[in-house]
């Protein structure tokens, strides 16, 4: 997996890859993810979401995640 990037996430927004400062640095292990999706309101976008998940809390994270996707099908 990349150090550092951002990179499409599914269709919901984009994925950074985190050093142990909370940067995107090349070189650098990841420490943490950051989930980014956009805000909208009236089909208009008005921000961002930012979700930082560590490492030791990605795996009791993805379920949930999957679920929350599945149910907003």
């Amino acid at each position: 997996m990349p150090s550092s990037s951002s990179v499409p996430f599914q269709a919901h927004g984009g994925v950074l890859y985190l050093d142990k400062h909370g940067r995107s640095t090349q070189g650098t292990p990841v420490r943490a993810f950051c989930f980014v999706s956009t805000k909208e309101k009236d089909r208009k976008v008005e921000g961002l979401h930012f979700l930082r998940v560590g490492m030791k809390n990605y795996r009791a994270f993805l379920p949930l995640w999957a679920k929350w996707l599945q149910d907003e099908r």
